[in-house]
């Protein structure tokens, strides 16, 4: 079901999911969308609410999915109905034509949805500054301001990893004399997994923002281009969102 090859997920359903994760759904329905791909080639596919909790959370579809929530709100979700395991679902029948035009475009090599924004602004408009922030890095991406995106990217992911460190309660592990750390070391320990767990990919973006904004920042001759963004987008936002439930 999961569509690895020795442990790795299959690289055409990663690329589908970052896809997927650009069209800035509801958790439930970001989980639709996952159940979608899997029936197209096995009809009535059951899948453990359990399994597909973890799956979204290693491709970077959610920060943290519980299975109890998930399992509620796909009990209640129109396209889904309770397989025959405890805890599993599967879709309903009359819902694949309308999820066949939704989503279908998604499965194409290199399909992304409409949009240039790169931050989904209603994930980080629980602290008015990361809104803030957010707001300025589309804005600097669609005026072909990259250097600015890119450093003020770099800024909302450092803001977003402090927030989550002291969300868990560890903010004096990336404190040192009373100031916080460089990033560098906040981001080793962040990815280390010793206080919160962030997926794969997620872990992957933190350290390309963070080296995409240093550069533009600090960088004596190099400038940042439309592609060295673009071509990450649905990772970034992906990683923002994640970042943004364990910061909350």
């Amino acid at each position: 079901m999961m569509n690895t090859t020795n442990g790795q997920i299959d690289p055409e359903f990663r690329r589908f999911s970052r896809s997927l994760a650009l069209l800035e759904q509801r958790q439930v329905d970001a989980a639709v969308g996952v159940l979608w791909y899997f029936d197209r080639s096995e009809p009535d596919i059951a899948i453990d609410v359990s399994d597909l909790a973890h799956l979204m959370h290693e491709l970077g579809l959610t920060g943290s999915a519980r299975p109890g929530r998930l399992c509620e709100s796909l009990t209640k979700h129109t396209a889904t109905v309770r397989g025959p395991r405890p805890g599993s679902f599967r879709l309903r029948a009359r819902a694949r034509a309308a999820l066949d035009s939704e989503l279908a475009s998604l499965t194409r090599k290199g399909a992304k949805p409409a949009g240039d924004s790169l931050v989904v602004l209603r994930e980080v408009e629980f602290r008015p500054a990361f809104r803030a922030i957010g707001t300025q890095i589309n804005g600097c991406f669609e005026a072909g301001w990259y250097d600015a995106a890119a450093v003020l990217l770099r800024r909302l992911v450092e803001g977003l990893l402090i927030t989550s460190f002291e969300k868990h309660g560890a903010a004096p592990r990336i404190r040192s004399g009373g100031d916080y750390v460089d990033m560098d070391r906040i981001v080793n320990i962040a990815i280390s997994g010793d206080v919160f767990r962030l997926s794969r990919d997620s872990k992957k973006s933190v350290k390309s923002v963070k080296t995409l904004g240093d550069r533009a920042a600090h960088h004596p001759y190099a400038t940042t281009h439309r592609d060295d963004i673009a071509d990450s987008r649905a990772d970034i936002r992906a990683m923002i969102t994640e970042l943004a439930a364990l910061a909350r």
